[in-house]
């Protein structure tokens, strides 16, 4: 799998899976008059995480990294659904 590839993979599963209580917050908070906000929420949250993973590609280290914040990351998502 190519950098570029697993950059946005990983940024999309950031934004909408793992951001699922925030987007949810969000759509909440929003409910007649910027609906269209909570819709592109999650998109603009995409391209941030982009921009963010690009700058931590190191090539060696890179798929180490994420897997550990990837881990972490999923156990925070675990307690803000389970405990919330």
């Amino acid at each position: 799998m190519h950098m570029t590839s697993f950059i946005t993979i990983l940024s999309v599963y950031y934004a909408f899976i793992l951001n699922f209580p925030i987007d949810q917050k969000i759509y909440q908070l929003s409910t007649s008059g910027s609906m269209i906000f909570s819709y592109i929420s999650p998109i603009l949250l995409t391209f941030a995480f982009i921009i963010i993973f690009s700058l931590l590609a190191v090539p060696y280290l890179f798929k180490v990294l994420f897997i550990g914040i990837t881990l972490t990351s999923a156990l925070a998502f675990y307690a803000s659904i389970k405990y919330n």
